[in-house]
């Protein structure tokens, strides 16, 4: 299974340059309206109960509308949390800020007025994005401008599950890895966006190839545990939304446990030889250190960190 406060309303201008030489520049004001202009509620009654939103379009162009402001509430019931996932996604792209300052969807894990979990926009790789509430409760929000300057939009899908322990953790760890692989390429603004996007999409594939198989061999109980297995214990990530480096190395901390904790060996002897050497214990924590040299050292020192911590 794949595996993140309401915001006052933001008017975000933009400065550019003027085509005209006469003039040094012209201001573009692209304004979210404060006032929504929809409001959906999302009741899920419990396993199976799989339900999804499609944002509306504009039957002729098939694209969103400009100036919306939409908000989804989604409620499961008691003891359930809720899965949300994209079947689809396709909105503008990041504005001159490198940020979601166009047209976005907003994810709060809550209700109206909880901590804000994730800002998305852009037409590559959101559909592979996944959010776990912590509660039964949940809010999405979907703001677009005045621009003509649309996509086709997205739809989104709800589910209430009952997940054990190891499961939360991995979506969790999954969760911050979607966030971080942006942030710590979109650090280096002084890089052309395209590179940034083709160096994140490696280290996506390179991450999936390594670890994986982590999900697929994890379990919350076990006879043949990878590591200390329930002698060790889980270290929950956490995402410092101002200190990227400190996400960083919480991120690494969190993973390394994730495979100490959870990671059984109960079916290793019926994988391919060639899949049991990739999982042997010594290669992983090799290529543990070596994601943690990465991120941690080479990371931390271009992106202005001080030192590991």
């Amino acid at each position: 299974m794949k595996a993140f406060n309401l915001i006052a309303s933001i008017a975000l201008a933009r400065d550019i340059p003027s085509s005209d030489s006469s003039a040094s520049s012209l201001d573009e004001v692209r304004i979210w309206t404060p006032d929504t202009t929809a409001r959906e509620t999302i009741l899920l009654t419990g396993p199976g109960d799989i339900q999804t939103y499609t944002l509306p379009t504009d039957p002729t162009s098939g694209d969103y509308y400009p100036d919306q402001y939409i908000r989804i509430n989604v409620e499961a019931p008691e003891g359930f949390k809720i899965v949300q996932t994209f079947n689809s996604f396709k909105l503008d792209g990041v504005g001159f800020t490198n940020e979601c300052d166009q047209d976005a969807v907003i994810i709060y894990d809550g209700p109206d007025g909880n901590a804000e979990a994730a800002r998305l926009c852009g037409i590559d790789g959101q559909d592979n994005f996944s959010f776990l509430s912590t509660n039964n409760v949940m809010t999405l929000v979907f703001k677009s401008n005045e621009d003509i300057i649309v996509q086709p939009g997205f739809e989104a899908q709800f589910e209430a599950v009952e997940l054990e322990e190891n499961e939360i953790a991995w979506i969790r760890i999954m969760d911050a890895f979607n966030t971080l692989t942006s942030t710590i390429f979109v650090e280096h603004d002084h890089k052309k966006d395209h590179i940034q996007t083709r160096k994140t999409e490696l280290f996506k594939r390179k991450f999936s190839f390594n670890f994986a198989w982590f999900e697929e061999m994890a379990a919350d109980s076990c006879t043949n545990w990878a590591a200390a297995g329930d002698s060790a214990e889980f270290v929950p990530i956490v995402i410092d939304s101002v200190n990227h480096c400190v996400s960083i190395n919480n991120f690494m901390t969190s993973l390394r446990s994730f495979y100490e904790r959870f990671v059984c060996f109960d079916t290793y002897a019926d994988l391919k030889f060639e899949e049991q050497r990739f999982r042997r214990p010594k290669l992983t924590n090799r290529k543990l250190d070596n994601l943690t040299y990465r991120l941690v050292e080479k990371k931390f020192h271009l992106m202005g960190c001080d030192q590991p911590l």
